[in-house]
């Protein structure tokens, strides 16, 4: 084999050697006709290396069609195949279509099959093996690179690196995956935690160079007759492995989710307000915080006319009739918002008979039990006289801070 030549190993054929300027030839030994549709090109590439070999896409359709499997063995350590051409038919406003294509793969698995064990058939298959080190340098396997580009000048390009539709056609049903992304670890060997660098990643997304708007973005194409998901992600317990360090959502020390369900947000120093939330799924939750005090705080934005609730915390649970009932209720009011003024309310109610009512209120420095109006604290004013027992009432009422006991 010499440089400058393109070989084509056909598995059930003999070995055909391509030289620089012949066309590829159908497996048959026939030379295919030209077309007059856009041509292929086969580019070699390299230092000093400029030579095209002419391939008709008749040619190459009938090559892969008539053989079983082929492959492509490469003379530089450049491409060995590259394939050019340019895509310039008018669209034809079809949605979903592609107007043109520079490699069109096309397969069908017929129904007619007696395999009695389970296979997958892939239109195309593609494989590589890393058996070069690092080394400490950045020498990554690269199965497929797909890049797409709008170049300079153009101020209102649209491009798709990779667009992947998986379809199910009127009246067909089954299961339908537009992409599956697995990862086979046989070393034997577990990495826990991300940050190293010898994660197991089934998905890296990466902004390279500058700023991107999103990592993911789950939309919906209504234009085209779609109506959305019923779950935006869905991950099995059974998927996420049991051990302590195992999170369904890791965001640092701001915020995550464990594989048991437990919410927990700002758990780390130096997170926002150093406070921290976790919820869990059975048991309730916790408020902690390291360093500072626990902090949960409920904030209204907006400033209407006073006064305005700013806040309330609800508590609620289900009644024997199924029906979702309001037990008590905490409620935060704006009395006065003028600067160094200011006075706030705060209400507690509880439900009795099935209806919710105000037991407790504090307004500023008033209050009141029962429902009745807020009034600041009473002075008790008279004689005692003998009474012991009134005397007493007065002398307890004072201590718990309720009254003012100015009786003699």
């Amino acid at each position: 084999m010499t440089d400058r030549k393109l070989s084509a190993v056909l598995v059930s054929n003999p070995v055909t050697t391509l030289g620089d300027d012949d066309p590829i030839y159908a497996v048959n030994g026939s030379v295919s006709s030209a077309i007059t549709a856009k041509n292929l090109f086969l580019d070699r590439g390299g230092i000093n290396k400029t030579t095209s070999v002419h391939v008709t896409p008749k040619a190459l359709y009938e090559w892969v069609r008539d053989s079983q499997s082929f492959l492509f063995t490469p003379i530089h350590d450049q491409s060995f195949l590259r394939m050019a051409a340019s895509l310039d038919e008018d669209g034809s406003a079809v949605a979903g279509s592609a107007n043109e294509a520079l490699l069109f793969i096309s397969s069908t698995i017929p129904s007619t099959v007696s395999s009695t064990v389970g296979y997958a058939k892939a239109a195309m298959f593609i494989a590589i093996e890393q058996e070069d080190t690092l080394n400490g340098l950045v020498r990554d396997g690269v199965t497929i690179d797909a890049r797409s580009t709008i170049p300079s000048g153009n101020l209102d390009g649209g491009i798709f690196t990779i667009g992947a539709n998986a379809r199910i056609r009127s009246g067909g049903d089954g299961r339908c995956t537009a992409a599956e992304l697995s990862v086979s670890n046989e070393s034997g060997i577990d990495v826990k935690e991300t940050g190293g660098g010898d994660e197991r990643k089934a998905l890296n997304l990466v902004s390279l160079i500058g700023s991107a708007t999103v990592a993911m973005k789950i939309g919906v194409n209504t234009g085209a007759g779609g109506t959305g998901f019923y779950q935006g992600i869905d991950c099995l317990q059974s998927a996420l492995i049991n051990d302590p360090l195992t999170r369904f959502i890791n965001y640092q020390d701001l915020f995550e989710v464990a594989r048991d369900g437990t919410l927990t947000i700002g758990k780390g120093t130096g997170s926002v307000g150093t406070t921290g939330i976790a919820l869990l799924p059975t048991g309730g939750g916790h408020f902690s915080a390291n360093g500072a005090a626990a902090q949960f705080i409920l904030h209204r934005n907006d400033a209407p006319a006073a006064p305005f609730d700013t806040s309330n915390v609800t508590f609620q649970g289900i009644d024997d009739g199924a029906g979702n009932t309001i037990y008590g209720r905490m409620i935060a009011s704006a009395q006065d918002k003028t600067a160094a003024a200011e006075q706030g309310r705060l209400r507690f109610q509880i439900t009795n008979a099935g209806s919710l009512s105000t037991m407790f209120d504090l307004v500023g420095n008033k209050m009141a039990f029962f429902g009745a109006a807020a009034v600041v604290k009473p002075t008790i004013t008279g004689s005692r006289g003998s009474n012991v027992a009134l005397a007493s009432l007065l002398t307890e009422l004072a201590t718990l801070g309720l009254i003012t006991d100015s009786t003699t």
